[in-house]
């Protein structure tokens, strides 16, 4: 079966009660520039470019709403949004993952056929001053408020998407980890820990829906991690992410860094807020005996918050055995929103392509202590002023 083929992933966007707050923050700490832009009475647009990275930023029209909708629900109008579609009034939420395509028409009819829901039919945009047309379609996908924008700019000769002015995912349902059935994920046993993930690439499911291609030149990698919380663990993160976000949604995106420790050292001192895993991560002896072999320091990684996952290649040539690693490193923001619904992982590879599996542990502590300690203050904040 053919397959439609993405050229690589064209941008984020968010609808918030407030674009003028997300683009401060996203400006001011984050080193985010404004990239292009789009008032109408309807919609207000606003489009941050850091890098290869672009987020497109949607107000909702009148501000934050105060309905609690469910986020797996959809409206059928667009919101007077470009190469969008808005979700249901509820929190603020990262619901669009946009992918760059040639042929709009063709792929829409192609996906729908597969029996994928199309919210916005292709359309053609003109650009301004005979910069030529950008022809999008709007998908709904598999869970929750999530949509994708597939956009072909191949005859547009602007700097992004034509109309818009140039300025200059949790699923209900160390760490031991079971690679059981690969159809069933990784399932993450252990004290306090009950969470299955699924990772998805679109260039590996070549045999439905789109696909990546990887070439000599650049790797197209489009990497999904599926999340859901095991039945008997209680309360958790991932149940309190449905619960704020009324429904299953992005939790946080990763932007790719050549560097983690400087780029943590500049944001952290611009004010941004990470999370810290238990100090036992760098002081536990297999660990920090992982993180020396790959050349990196301890207590340069205890510092910021960085989380080390590293692979052993063992490869003989003739008598001799060469031993070689492969290991990413990553480091995790504290939520963007006022609920705990996104925040932002900074990634660095170095040859490894998973996506830290055997940092999950740590992880999962430092978000849970994190949401245990704001609700232990929400708490006696509310019996100190006498609230329910």
């Amino acid at each position: 079966m053919a397959v439609v083929r993405v050229l690589g992933l064209s941008h984020i966007s968010f609808h918030v009660g407030s674009s003028e707050a997300l683009c401060r923050e996203l400006r001011g700490r984050y080193g985010f520039r404004l990239w292009g832009s789009r008032v109408t009475a309807s919609a207000e647009q606003q489009v941050l470019r850091k890098g290869s990275a672009v987020f497109i930023v949607n107000q909702r029209p009148g501000g934050r709403p105060r309905a609690r909708a469910q986020a797996s629900a959809w409206p059928s109008p667009s919101g007077g949004f470009l190469y969008d579609v808005a979700p249901a009034p509820g929190v603020d939420t990262a619901a669009n993952v946009c992918f760059e395509v040639r042929r709009v028409e063709e792929a829409a009819r192609r996906l729908s056929g597969l029996g994928c829901r199309v919210l916005v039919p292709p359309r053609r945009v003109e650009g301004e001053g005979g910069l030529g047309p950008v022809t999008y379609t709007v998908l709904r996908s598999a869970l929750g408020n999530v949509c994708h924008t597939l956009v072909d700019r191949s005859a547009y000769s602007g700097d992004f998407l034509a109309r818009l002015l140039s300025c200059v995912v949790y699923h209900r349902s160390t760490s031991n980890l079971d690679q059981r059935n690969v159809n069933e994920g990784y399932v993450i046993e252990g004290n306090d820990v009950g969470l299955r993930l699924t990772a998805m690439r679109y260039w590996k499911c070549s045999e439905v829906g789109m696909s990546i291609p990887a070439t000599k030149e650049k790797k197209m990698d489009c990497k999904f991690v599926i999340a859901e919380s095991l039945p008997y663990q209680g309360k958790n993160q991932v149940d309190t992410f449905l619960q704020q976000h009324h429904g299953a949604g992005i939790q946080h995106v990763g932007l790719y860094t050549t560097d983690i420790v400087s780029t943590s050292k500049c944001l952290m001192d611009n004010g941004v807020q990470f999370f810290f895993p238990p100090p036992a991560y760098y002081t536990e002896v297999y660990k920090r005996q992982e993180i020396m072999e790959v050349g990196q320091d301890p207590d340069v990684l205890l510092k910021y918050g960085v989380l080390l996952d590293a692979a052993l290649d063992e490869e003989q040539c003739n008598e001799s055995l060469f031993v070689s690693f492969r290991y990413l490193m990553q480091v995790f923001t504290k939520p963007l929103f006022s609920e705990d619904t996104f925040f932002l992982e900074l990634i660095e590879r170095k040859g490894a392509a998973g996506f830290g599996e055997g940092n999950i542990r740590a992880l999962w502590k430092s978000l849970q202590t994190y949401i245990d300690q704001k609700e232990d203050k929400e708490t006696k904040e509310k019996a100190q002023n006498g609230s329910p």
